[in-house]
């Protein structure tokens, strides 16, 4: 199969057909994304300012950027929360009418999106009910994400696939910051440059698969602060991706936090 493409890294020991398919998944992420790591930076600042944001963590703002929340492109009049709303309340993903190529409205709607960012054939989507059920809380709206490919856990929508995969989580590096604690407290969490609770409250659902286990990112966060220390300062730690932006998958067990989590940075 070649070597891995550069500026991946896979956590991942064994180089089987579905970790080779899931690093393809995110190269392929990574390669649509060449020319949008701007718009990221940009339009995410505001959101994930204060950390995450609870009716719509970085899992679900990826899914809206590359796809929209319904696979119709992004609404530029977004602001990445759960309700779907521009800053009047105007709905900006309404529901498709019964005769969508002749409602007025619904088709100007369309035709304001931006094009996706990925094409929704090669990305599988779904929402937060397909994985928990109707236990979402602390979320307020199923919002959509974008699913690995190991396809691990049971999908609970009974019109969908039987199986699907684990959603990719989304950090924003804020480049204003110039930290990367080994060790992060409520008293250094502000210094860093990636903030582990853009996806927090997220890693505190559980699949039926997990039963009373947890994330261990979950149960320590600073697993994720060593995982993506890129490793050449303890005196003044970066990350890596320190300008741009993380994407994580939970690998084939499922739990993010573990040895088989899968990275979109260089070693």
């Amino acid at each position: 199969m070649g070597g891995q493409p550069a500026g991946l890294y896979i956590r991942a020991a064994a180089a089987n057909f579905a970790t080779w398919t899931e690093f393809g998944f995110l190269h392929v992420i990574i390669a649509d994304l060449a020319d949008f790591s701007a718009f990221f930076l940009l339009i995410f600042r505001a959101v994930f300012e204060a950390g995450e944001d609870v009716p719509a963590g970085g899992a679900q703002k990826l899914c809206e950027a590359l796809l929209g929340k319904d696979n119709h492109g992004l609404h530029p009049d977004s602001q990445f929360i759960a309700a779907g709303t521009d800053r009047s309340g105007n709905i900006l993903y309404p529901p498709a009418p019964p005769n969508p190529l002749s409602d007025l409205i619904y088709m100007s709607n369309l035709r304001s999106r931006k094009n996706t960012y990925v094409d929704p054939e090669k990305f599988k989507t779904t929402n937060l009910y397909a994985l928990f059920g109707n236990s979402i809380t602390p979320y307020t709206e199923p919002n959509a994400f974008v699913c690995d490919v190991f396809r691990s856990v049971r999908n609970r929508n009974p019109n969908g696939s039987a199986t699907i995969g684990m959603p990719v989580l989304y950090y924003r590096a804020n480049t204003s910051k110039m930290g990367h604690h080994l060790n992060t407290d409520a008293a250094n969490i502000t210094q860093n440059i990636y903030d582990y609770r853009d996806n927090y409250n997220f890693t505190t659902l559980r699949t039926a698969e997990m039963g009373d286990s947890e994330h261990p990112i979950r149960a320590d966060h600073n697993i994720f602060y060593n995982t993506t220390w890129n490793g050449r300062d303890r005196v003044m730690p970066k990350p890596f991706n320190s300008e741009t932006y993380l994407l994580v998958s939970a690998g084939w067990d499922g739990f993010y936090g573990t040895k088989d989590d899968i990275f979109n940075f260089g070693e």
